[in-house]
């Protein structure tokens, strides 16, 4: 059996408004733009136009509400303003918390110069549930993209795919649920929480590894 102990591992506040406007005609927005509509934020992921007989052309807008991640349609009239957004993004560093101060629902990140901090709800952080520590998160690539005149949170992307640990226990005893027909040979990594990660059947303690961001599932050896 694989225990796995994590080799080192990067403030979201609720989003608000900006209090000043720049609005754009609808016909004028592009694809990755992103706008405030009705109080939420939304990036633009599609566009197309149509037109009937004596009508005026209707644009509609495939979004994603930022702060959900949910998908929707609207529908504008091709004269109708929105207001768009000046975005900037950077590589965030998630801080290190003293473990009196850490509230397992959200995390710290800062900018690379210190000026910038937003509190992240865990849930919109698209790690393993292992993962979700200070130390693993700041070992990762964190893009956030914020309002860049008023200093607002608008989302987070992990850019890292995977996450390297220590193997500090291994087993032969795999249990029925993780055999395949692929892998039926294989021994089990335990990471310090005690859950089961199928691995080679050559590895061994003392490994380092590399396990998947999204699912703790193994990609391969140091």
């Amino acid at each position: 059996m694989l225990a796995l102990n994590k080799i080192r591992p990067r403030f979201f506040s609720s989003i608000k408004l900006r209090n000043y406007s720049t609005p754009t005609y609808v016909n004028k927005i592009s694809k990755d733009d992103i706008y405030i509509d009705q109080k939420k934020y939304y990036k633009v992921k599609d566009i197309s136009h149509s037109k009937q007989a004596r009508s005026m052309a209707v644009i509609t807008l495939d979004v994603e509400e930022l702060e959900t991640k949910k998908k929707y349609q609207k529908k504008y009239k091709s004269i109708d303003k929105l207001e768009l957004v000046p975005v900037a993004s950077d590589n965030f560093e998630c801080v290190i918390r003293d473990e009196d101060d850490v509230d397992p629902t959200k995390f710290v990140f800062k900018s690379p110069d210190e000026s910038l901090t937003f509190e992240v709800p865990s849930d919109l952080i698209k790690v393993d549930q292992r993962f979700k520590n200070d130390k693993d998160l700041n070992s990762m690539e964190i893009l956030i993209e914020y309002d860049d005149e008023e200093q607002k949170f608008i989302s987070l992307v992990v850019k890292s795919t995977q996450i390297l640990c220590d193997v500090v226990e291994v087993t032969d005893k795999v249990p029925s649920s993780l055999i395949t027909k692929n892998s039926s040979a294989a021994k089990i990594k335990v990471n310090r929480e005690g859950s089961f990660i199928s691995a080679p059947t050559h590895t061994k303690v003392g490994d380092q590894v590399y396990l998947k961001i999204l699912d703790a599932t193994y990609m391969g050896k140091a």
